[in-house]
């Protein structure tokens, strides 16, 4: 915030003071041996602790990669289910999803055993409780901070993200994880509503997007086997990375757009 707004003294001082954050949370949690950040607290290792020094981009240099297996690993020991509270339940799907491992999060997402999502609606609930299972007489049934997957639809299933401050510019990155085949949503940004929908077919994925008027874009479409071409609309081809064919979109051209194998 106050680099962005010109105090560079402030911006100064709060660096210095994130830096010396990092380096004690570091020197108290961290096992650079083992690769795994430790607490002290009754319930011993959870998920949580590797999550948010990997979220945060916390992780000393060097060690990302072995923090971030670790966790995968922890994940598979408890038969590709989340052991993650308050903190780290909104943390796992996104970063599972960044490191390319979107159909684990998918499989995470997906479960009906406890504990999971599913498992709530297996149990007859209709809101997000408060714990994973229903423990205790005073517990919350309508507990907001355990539902946040569903950011993770929005965000990373239909791709929908913004790419400048206010949606002024939209990044459009669909992940298309195994055993899912279709996936549509839409947000109402300040500048309008913002709409992404794909959908498999015989050759790859379909995907369609609506923009607010005068409003920049960089689509992501993931790319099939026959390559990808735009159907519906006009689009600048930018590059290829990492799965996607990367398409730009100025704030002149169609707001409907439609990329195709």
């Amino acid at each position: 915030m106050a680099s962005i707004l010109g105090y560079s003294a402030d911006t100064a001082k709060y660096n210095a003071l994130a830096d010396q954050i990092q380096t004690a949370l570091n020197n108290e949690f961290f096992d650079p041996t083992a690769n795994v950040y430790n607490n002290d607290v009754s319930v011993g290792y959870r998920q949580t602790s590797n999550l948010v020094p990997l979220s945060y981009g916390l992780v000393p240099t060097g060690h990302e990669d072995a923090v971030y297996k670790n966790l995968v690993a922890d994940i598979h020991s408890h038969g590709d289910h989340l052991n993650t509270g308050a903190i780290g339940t909104k943390q796992l799907l996104p970063v599972l999803t960044e490191h390319g491992d979107v159909d684990l999060a998918y499989k995470i997402a997906t479960q009906t055993s406890y504990p999971s999502w599913g498992y709530w609606l297996t149990q007859g609930a209709t809101t997000s409780w408060e714990t994973w299972s229903h423990v205790f007489p005073g517990q919350s049934l309508d507990h907001a901070f355990l539902g946040t997957f569903e950011d993770w639809l929005y965000e990373y299933i239909a791709g929908i993200q913004p790419a400048a401050p206010g949606y002024a510019k939209v990044r459009i990155k669909p992940a298309t994880p195994t055993g899912l085949d279709f996936a549509r949503a839409r947000v109402t940004t300040p500048r309008g509503k913002v709409s992404s929908s794909w959908r498999r077919v015989r050759d790859g994925v379909r995907l369609e997007i609506e923009l607010p008027d005068d409003t920049p874009a960089e689509i992501f479409v993931p790319i099939s086997a026959a390559g990808v071409h735009v159907a519906a609309g006009r689009a600048t081809f930018l590059r290829d990375e990492e799965g996607y064919r990367i398409y730009e979109v100025d704030p002149g051209h169609d707001r409907f757009l439609a990329f195709e194998p």
